[in-house]
């Protein structure tokens, strides 16, 4: 009868610690999760459904709240780079961030060719030369708003380069079609279990 009670206790204790350890790491995801959406409200549609269809591993969601813990009192700018390489990595995007990467910078070089009354041509061109996978850094920054109107022109025609086509002043088409970008350039690589 002691080996009963004995078994029983074992089976209650291990179950209840395999329920834990299962919580544990859905619960990495959701913190994670939250607090994407907290720095993104404006994307927080966007964050949970990458979440719902990405399903990265509770692994991956781990190392991403260990990044959004470094990202307290740093620049705004430099935090939207982190959240962006964090997110791209989370979810298998490296392409994605090195194209956001270099679209952060040279919207930086036009921004300051504009401030010295020259021509951002050059960058301009060499950001439509980047392709689609730039769209999202080029979508954050005109909903940023903080840009001058000269600024924002050059975007949107920026917008219309990479897509090759206009798709109006409603910012739903051209989410829509950088989701489809960001879906069609992302790798399993991060979403599975690390080696």
């Amino acid at each position: 009868m002691k080996w009963v009670r004995r078994a029983v206790v074992v089976l209650v204790v291990g179950g209840a610690g395999v329920f834990v350890w299962w919580s544990m790491q859905a619960y990495a995801c959701k913190k994670l999760e939250d607090r994407l959406c907290a720095f993104a409200a404006d994307s927080c549609d966007n964050v949970r459904k990458a979440f719902k269809f990405g399903k990265p591993t509770p692994a991956a969601c781990r190392r991403g709240n260990q990044a959004m813990d470094g990202i307290a009192g740093v620049d705004t700018d430099l935090q939207v780079i982190m959240v962006t390489k964090l997110f791209s990595e989370l979810f298998g995007m490296q392409k994605m961030n090195e194209a956001q990467h270099d679209a952060m910078m040279l919207m930086s070089g036009i921004a300051f060719d504009l401030e010295k009354h020259r021509s951002p041509d050059a960058d301009k061109k060499k950001l439509i030369a980047i392709g689609p996978t730039a769209c999202m850094a080029v979508l954050y920054r005109l909903r940023d708003g903080k840009d001058s109107d000269e600024m924002q022109a050059i975007l949107w025609e920026v917008l219309v380069g990479l897509r090759g086509k206009d798709l109006g002043d409603d910012g739903q088409p051209w989410q829509d079609w950088c989701n489809e970008v960001i879906k069609a350039n992302r790798t399993d690589a991060v979403t599975s279990p690390a080696q």
